[in-house]
């Protein structure tokens, strides 16, 4: 990774990126308006709050990005399988001159894939490029993001939310309560549902293409000398979006 990207990720982790309430909290700015909305420009504001950037497709943009790359990981495991191999142990004498096989342990408790049990799932998404979701999904006004659906009427739907951290457990029950009735229909059509809410928690996860903060929301590149306390956060891994939000505008 690249070290400019490094900083981009360190300093976002912590709070330290110079969004406009960042630069008058050190000194260097008078105004912590956003230019485009006119409301306090925070990191939390940037990535998640802004009604122009909301109305501008942005954050669609990037829910897209993240969800691509979602499906494009389920489609290509939909064909594995999660169950090993339980033959009997083989056990072997000191200076191997004799072997046997031991008694085959049982493998009852063993944590099975919402995927197991069947070799013939599909993979639908939401998006342009992908195959459209099942005739009984389509007849609803619902839209999961991703639908895994198997001949066998089994079908999981997978629904992404990219909220700021403090609206995570927020966000994954409004998900789960807008499918509730939807799970149920399925059921009573006889289909296996399962609805599985998805997070993918937006201030720590940003674009592969990261070169400098948002230009466009008015973030430059010197966070200043001095520097906001902020309590410690986790760090997590990178995925596509959140960077390019405000570099430039979706295509």
């Amino acid at each position: 990774m690249a070290p400019l990207r490094i900083s981009f990720l360190i300093r976002s982790v912590y709070d330290l990126l110079p969004s406009n309430a960042n630069l008058v909290w050190w000194g260097k700015k008078e105004d912590p308006t956003c230019p485009l909305c006119q409301g306090r420009q925070t990191t939390e504001h940037v990535l998640s709050s802004c009604k122009i950037t909301l109305s501008q497709g942005r954050y669609t943009w990037r829910h897209n990005r993240v969800l691509q790359e979602l499906a494009a990981i389920i489609s290509s495991a939909k064909g594995e399988t999660t169950l090993p191999n339980t033959n009997a142990l083989k056990l072997t004498t000191e200076g191997g001159a004799k072997s046997w096989h031991g008694r085959p342990v049982r493998t009852t408790n063993q944590i099975k894939c919402l995927l197991d049990g069947c070799d013939d799932w599909d993979v639908s998404a939401d998006l342009p490029e992908w195959d459209s979701h099942p005739s009984i999904i389509k007849e609803t006004r619902l839209r999961p993001d991703i639908v895994i659906h198997s001949a066998s009427t089994q079908l999981i739907m997978v629904e992404l939310t990219v909220p700021y951290e403090n609206r995570m457990e927020e966000a994954h029950i409004y998900k789960r309560e807008k499918y509730m009735n939807l799970t149920k229909e399925l059921e009573n059509a006889g289909y296996k549902a399962v609805v599985m809410p998805v997070e993918d928690q937006l201030a720590k996860w940003y674009s592969a293409g990261i070169s400098n903060p948002s230009r466009d929301e008015g973030m430059g590149s010197n966070p200043g000398a001095v520097q906001k306390k902020k309590k410690k956060k986790k760090n997590n891994r990178e995925t596509p979006g959140s960077h390019d939000l405000g570099v430039a505008r979706p295509p």
